[in-house]
C-alpha cells in the first residue's frame, strides 16, 4: 500500500509540472530549421540561395529566400506549416514574374518543403500539378554564420 501512495504521489507531482514546462519551451520541432541557411556554386555564372526560417506559433513559421546567379535572381518572404520532419513552405516574391505570386500574397499551394539532413538543410521544389505533381531535390543549403 505504501509503494502505491508513493507511486501516486509522484505520478501526481509530474503531471502538475508538466504544464509548466510546456508553456516556456519553444517550438521543439521548429528549432532544427531556424536560423540562416546558404548555397554557393561558383561555376560559371555561380549559383546562390539563402533561406531564412523563423519560428512562429505552433507549427508555423516565417521567413525570407532568394535564389539566382550572378545574371538574374528572385527572393521574398516565405511562410511555414512542420508536419513531422518537413517543413512545407510557400513563397512570394519581392518582384512581379511570370508564374510567381507577388508579395505579401503568397503562392495558394506550398510549393517546397525543407528538411533537415545531418547538418544541412535540404530544399525540395514541387514539380507538375495536382494529382502528378512530386517533389524533387533541388538544394542541400548549410548554415550561414555571417551576421
Amino acid at each position: 500500500m505504501r509503494s502505491t501512495l508513493h507511486a501516486l504521489a509522484l505520478f501526481l507531482a509530474t503531471a502538475s509540472l508538466a504544464p509548466a514546462y510546456a508553456a516556456t519551451a519553444a517550438p521543439a520541432g521548429m528549432a532544427p530549421f531556424e536560423g540562416k541557411w546558404s548555397y554557393a556554386d561558383q561555376k560559371k555564372f555561380g549559383h546562390f540561395a539563402d533561406i531564412a526560417v523563423e519560428a512562429g506559433a505552433g507549427a508555423e513559421a516565417a521567413g525570407h529566400w532568394s535564389d539566382g546567379t550572378r545574371v538574374a535572381g528572385s527572393s521574398g518572404d516565405l511562410r511555414g506549416r512542420l508536419d513531422g520532419k518537413k517543413l512545407y513552405v510557400r513563397f512570394c516574391t519581392d518582384e512581379a514574374e511570370r508564374g510567381s505570386t507577388q508579395c505579401p500574397a503568397f503562392d495558394p499551394d506550398e510549393s517546397a518543403y525543407l528538411v533537415r539532413a545531418g547538418d544541412k538543410l535540404v530544399w525540395y521544389r514541387k514539380f507538375g500539378e495536382g494529382k502528378t505533381s512530386e517533389y524533387k531535390k533541388y538544394l542541400e543549403l548549410h548554415r550561414d554564420e555571417r551576421r
